[in-house]
């Protein structure tokens, strides 16, 4: 053999082996891609599972204080029959108060949207 079919050779392998080591690291690339998409749908299937138990959990906490408050509403209004008069002008005069302060949050809040 001649010099010039070694240097041949030997860049010919040079090339054959860069070519292999690309087209394995594709392969591996490819392996690690898959198991990490299995990976992710896997953690955003239990994701999507607990959210839909806290989901849950949300919905009858805020259905028991909804009930909650309109029990203690209903007892508060059936109280207001056995009120002194005096008690009723205080609860009145409360209930003008906030009246008066959602007014003002309201036209405070139609200010910042028309701005």
């Amino acid at each position: 053999m001649t010099d010039t079919n070694k240097s041949t050779d030997f860049i010919a392998d040079g090339v054959k082996n860069i070519m292999l080591a690309g087209i394995g690291a594709l392969a591996i690339t490819a392996d690690k891609s898959k198991e990490l998409v299995d990976k992710l749908v896997k953690e955003g299937e239990i994701t999507v599972g607990q959210g839909r138990v806290l989901n849950e959990e949300l919905r009858r906490t805020v259905s028991n204080h909804v009930n909650q408050g309109s029990a203690k509403t209903t007892e508060f209004i059936e109280s207001m029959t056995t009120m002194a008069e005096d008690d009723l002008a205080a609860v009145r005069a409360k209930l003008d108060e906030i009246e008066k302060e959602r007014a003002q949050q309201q036209d405070a809040d139609s200010e910042k949207t028309a701005d």
